[in-house]
């Protein structure tokens, strides 16, 4: 199980391996720098269902949840390190 700074981690590494970004900081808005426009955004969706096991219900789809690496963070602890009910 990973905590939410691994999470942070990896996640930064994920944008600088596999999206080429290099995230000046984990609070940075992402769509405000251009990382995340629609294909950047179905990019990382796509990426973050093969490297941490998350697939995004239709309902989770708001790009404010995927703003900056601070927030996705936020949303994966929440599906990852919540215990199911």
């Amino acid at each position: 199980m990973r905590d939410r700074q691994s999470l942070q981690s990896s996640l930064l590494k994920l944008f600088a391996e596999k999206l080429h970004v290099e995230v000046p900081s984990p609070n940075v808005d992402l769509v405000e720098i251009g990382v995340l426009d629609s294909l950047g955004f179905v990019t990382l969706l796509m990426h973050l269902e093969e490297d941490f096991g998350v697939a995004v219900p239709i309902e989770d789809l708001d790009v404010e949840r995927f703003r900056s690496v601070a927030r996705i963070t936020g949303y994966l602890s929440e599906r990852l390190l919540t215990p199911a009910a």
